[in-house]
């Protein structure tokens, strides 16, 4: 178990040197989620004082409802395009294939990426809590939910793009997949505006959106304070989370011929 240990902290160290070397992750790790909350409260206007808001003020489109939203955003592209990144910049370069023969298996691989996407999407996080803070007074509720329902949310959002790189063989590519990928999931997802405005179709279909459930259980958790729904939207997100992971898991063993 310590030499297993000692193997998976081992890749998340070389990951997050791989992090920093790259002006792309970084750009959408640290700027990226600055910019879109500047943009977008300024375009909706009045801040938001307080922990918790009113049901019918959190559900409007001020700052209070678009911010766990921009989180979910944030979430969700910068582990879908992460995650997409370093599997096709592995398998292009050979590194998967340098990888198999190392004592390094699978899962630990597997839970290595899963920590290291873990403490980006934090830190992506908190580069959010900080700007809405500082220029917004936004001061969203923090507790143990928030974090679990940020970790969930990355686990899911790491297994969906181990699925989508498996479909993509070029490194140039991985930007616009994603966005091609996450765009409609945020506009279908009550990021920037509730679901219910959306036509019935869109709104049933915005019911299997995995960001759909990272929304809600945020703005619950933090925004509102209702946690019973924060706590049910964890749950659902726990089990989106397991199927995508491991059927990430899936395809990239297929994809590479490798074993558990």
């Amino acid at each position: 178990m310590p030499d297993s240990l000692s193997r998976i902290a081992t890749d998340v160290r070389y990951s997050v040197v791989q992090f920093g070397r790259s002006r792309q992750s970084l750009f959408f790790t640290l700027v990226f989620p600055g910019l879109l909350m500047l943009v977008l409260g300024y375009m909706v206007g009045t801040p938001t004082q307080g922990v918790v808001l009113p049901d019918d003020q959190a559900n409007s489109e001020g700052i209070g409802f678009m911010f766990p939203g921009i989180l979910g955003m944030c979430i969700m592209f910068t582990a879908i395009n992460e995650t997409m990144s370093v599997l096709v910049r592995y398998r292009t370069s050979g590194l998967t294939q340098r990888l198999s023969v190392t004592p390094l298996s699978t899962a630990e691989w597997n839970v290595a990426k899963i920590v290291y996407g873990t403490l980006i999407m934090l830190l992506s996080v908190a580069v959010s809590f900080a700007v809405a803070w500082l220029t917004f007074g936004v001061n969203p509720g923090i507790s143990l939910l928030t974090i679990s329902l940020v970790s969930v949310g990355s686990m899911t959002f790491v297994g969906l793009g181990m699925i989508i790189s498996g479909f993509v063989s070029d490194v140039k590519s991985v930007n616009a997949v994603a966005f091609s990928i996450t765009l409609p999931l945020m506009l279908l997802s009550g990021s920037l505006f509730p679901v219910d405005r959306l036509p019935l179709v869109l709104q049933f279909a915005s019911i299997f959106s995995p960001l759909t459930c990272l929304n809600n259980g945020l703005r619950s958790a933090m925004i509102t304070g209702d946690t019973g729904t924060a706590l049910g939207n964890l749950f659902a997100g726990v089990f989106l989370a397991l199927v995508l992971f491991c059927t990430g898991v899936a395809v990239r063993m297929k994809d590479d011929g490798q074993d558990m």
